[in-house]
């Protein structure tokens, strides 16, 4: 289940909420996903792979 704590995870560090972006694998992909709390889940917009 989604928390609040969602708003905080990933990039950008200084602030909540907003686009948010979570590296993977050691920084050779990320995701980029609007978190929503309150609907409990996460709505992955993007994922790049650097491989």
């Amino acid at each position: 289940m989604l928390g609040p704590e969602s708003a905080r995870v990933g990039r950008p560090t200084d602030r909540e909420g907003g686009l948010r972006e979570f590296d993977f694998l050691g920084g050779r992909g990320f995701i980029n996903f609007p978190p929503v709390p309150r609907h409990e889940c996460v709505y992955v917009c993007d994922i790049t792979w650097y491989g």
